[in-house]
């Protein structure tokens, strides 16, 4: 069975903005059913000390990948003072195929 990932990291000009984005995308992933173990991070950018966050989550359908890429995108463009990077691809290493994972959308804004 093949998961679906996506991968972010966010970069705000305060820690309670990005407090904020992450108790957001936590609630939206209680509950949800979710491949392996996901994992959400906060710390500091290493070049500019900026408060920062990083997630890797996999889910086990679809529409919740796409649900949850559909509203980081829709949350961030509200935003000032955020940077992201982020995208979502099927995991076919789950699988057991040696199929590399590539990213299937990307999206990236730099404030």
């Amino acid at each position: 069975m093949s998961s679906f990932c996506l991968k972010a990291t966010i970069t705000a000009n305060t820690v309670a903005k990005r407090d904020n984005i992450y108790d957001t995308i936590e609630t939206f992933l209680s509950g949800k059913p979710v491949w392996g173990d996901t994992v959400m991070t906060k710390g500091a950018d290493m070049v500019s000390g900026q408060p920062n966050m990083s997630i890797t989550v996999r889910f086990t359908r679809r529409p919740n990948l796409d649900n949850l890429f559909a509203q980081a995108k829709a949350k961030i463009l509200t935003l000032t003072g955020v940077s992201i990077k982020i995208s979502k691809h099927i995991c076919h290493h789950d699988e057991g195929s040696n199929q590399p994972c590539v990213p299937e959308e990307m999206f990236e804004i730099v404030r």
